[in-house]
């Protein structure tokens, strides 16, 4: 997968995207099949599986990418630690909710 040397502006970090791991490839593959920038955790190039969430947090802050997950409680511990990284959260109900973690 590819890796950015320049520092996305918010919005080109909105539009690239890592689907945590209870997304499967398949949604990722769809999505890219349709034109839009999106790599899953779970992609073998991406090699995130069975990683921390300060793992996958990192990668995505170094690869220019905000991670869509469900994983609520998680992640917001993590806005409590310095990450700087736009980060989409699914609630169990569907809905999306920014946290700037």
């Amino acid at each position: 997968m590819d890796v950015s040397a320049d520092t996305p502006t918010a919005p080109e970090l909105l539009n690239r995207v890592l689907l945590d791991e209870m997304y499967p490839p398949t949604l990722a593959q769809y999505l890219r099949d349709n034109g839009h920038d999106v790599v899953a955790v779970l992609d073998i190039e991406v090699g995130l599986a069975s990683r921390s969430d300060d793992d996958v947090l990192a990668w995505a802050a170094r690869n220019g990418r905000c991670v869509v997950t469900e994983n609520v409680s998680d992640f917001a511990r993590l806005a409590n630690t310095g990450h700087r990284l736009p980060l989409a959260v699914r609630s169990g109900a569907g809905e999306l909710s920014g946290l700037n973690v």
